[in-house]
């Protein structure tokens, strides 16, 4: 390869799409994409949100989705950020586990990704806020939310 063929490919994999993923997977390269927000989302993130969406098994670093008969679950640090029934596929768990931090609001941008949900935790004025369908509500740390994928709206909040 040439240096001009080595520049093209760099351009193609910054304007992203599905060259940056399949030429990111083919390179073996850690290729970061952006999410709807034009926010910055890790492989990390990319490839743990797409096997919660598909029920695989997945571990890397700090992240992992564990999955058995009965659910599909994420995990961060040991903290379980979300949970998803075999039974009740529609349904879905999510919480920040007690963790404000980019991370984990991060972790579950990658989950509402796959899952083609319009929705996403924030941080405004050091406080929580998750926002679906525009509808934006402040939210504790330790709240657990229950959403329904398909209809992506929230059904209930439940606060400890």
């Amino acid at each position: 390869m040439n240096h001009d063929d080595a520049q093209a490919i760099i351009a193609r994999l910054q304007r992203g799409g599905c060259f940056q993923q399949h030429a990111g997977r083919v390179l073996g390269l850690a290729v970061q994409s952006t999410n709807e927000r034009g926010t910055i989302m890790r492989k990390i993130t990319q490839d743990a949100g797409i096997a919660f969406a598909r029920g695989e098994t997945f571990l890397r670093g700090n992240t992992s989705v564990k999955v058995d008969g009965t659910s599909t679950r994420m995990y961060l640090f040991g903290n379980l950020i979300a949970e998803r029934s075999a039974h009740e596929p529609e349904r879905l768990m999510v919480t920040l586990a007690g963790w404000d931090t980019a991370v984990t609001r991060e972790r579950m941008d990658g989950v509402f990704r796959e899952l083609g949900i319009d929705g996403f935790y924030y941080q405004a004025k050091k406080k929580q806020h998750f926002s679906i369908n525009g509808d934006d509500q402040e939210v504790s740390k330790h709240d657990k939310l229950y959403l329904h994928v398909y209809h992506a709206r929230l059904i209930r909040r439940v606060s400890p």
